[in-house]
């Protein structure tokens, strides 16, 4: 079976991320592959982290990343 990620930046979305997830899984709830999301937290100020947390189970794995766009590509090039 094939396997998609999707990458989610995420940035003070605590007030979005859980209907965005719900709606997201009700959609690909039925797909005929398997998928994952993968979301990336750009230094939000706000909740995103603890929110997301709640929402995965087991809690996510990485540590927080703050990469704001400036020094990802700093990091890149």
């Amino acid at each position: 079976m094939p396997r998609v990620s999707f990458i989610v930046p995420c940035f003070n979305e605590e007030s979005n991320i859980e209907d965005f997830y719900q709606d997201f899984a009700s959609c690909f709830s039925s797909s005929p592959f398997s998928w994952e999301l993968i979301f990336v937290d750009d230094g939000s100020t706000d909740d995103t982290w603890a929110t997301l947390s709640k929402l995965t189970e087991p809690p996510p794995r990485s540590p927080r990343r703050t990469y704001y766009r400036p020094a990802l590509l700093s990091q890149l090039w």
